[in-house]
């Protein structure tokens, strides 16, 4: 008799616990940078970047091939007028129920400007501010960035190597302090 209790409440947890293919998928972030700075568009990769990141795009809002469907995307500019210029970025709303072609469409129509600059610090700023207001501290995030890869200063006449080492990715690092601050809570309360 046990051993028919113990089979069933085994088989019942497995069940319980089996995840329901209606189920909401979890909870993720991707924020998605593109470089509008003017060495980047004269680039011949940009019109490919830009052709990409749609498919990309796409693909997480999709979940196509097996991709991670993401619950929160923003996409939003690297380039500025100034250090520090403010970017907007736009939700997974604004992207919603497109095709590829017609999320290209949009993105080209969003950053129609060629800006003299690649702020990448503005940009993790910026994308740190929209993961906090979001309340999406704890979700896993995702950062792709666009770009010929060159970081743009003003007056910055130094080698590139110089210029990684001015970028500053200390704004989104609250997430990783955060995070180990709820776990101990968790582990210090279980």
């Amino acid at each position: 008799m046990r051993r028919r209790v113990a089979a069933l409440v085994l088989g019942l947890g497995v069940v319980a616990c089996a995840p329901s293919e209606k189920a909401e998928p979890p909870r993720s972030t991707l924020v998605i940078g593109l470089d509008i700075s003017g060495s980047f568009r004269r680039n011949p990769s940009f019109n490919g970047s830009i052709e990409f990141a749609s498919l990309y795009i796409y693909g997480h809002l999709n979940g196509v091939g097996g991709l991670q469907r993401n619950t929160a995307i923003f996409v939003g500019e690297l380039g500025g007028e100034r250090p520090g210029q403010a970017k907007v970025f736009h939700p997974i709303q604004d992207l919603s129920g497109k095709s590829p072609a017609q999320i290209a469409a949009d993105l080209r129509a969003w950053f129609p400007q060629e800006d003299p600059i690649t702020d990448f610090n503005a940009f993790f700023q910026r994308a740190a501010l929209h993961v906090r207001r979001n309340n999406l501290v704890l979700s896993p995030l995702s950062v792709v960035l666009f770009s010929d890869g060159e970081p743009d200063f003003p007056g910055a006449r130094t080698s590139l190597d110089e210029r990684y080492k001015r970028i500053d990715l200390s704004a989104l690092e609250f997430r990783v302090k955060l995070f180990n601050r709820a776990f101990q809570r968790i582990c210090r309360s279980g």
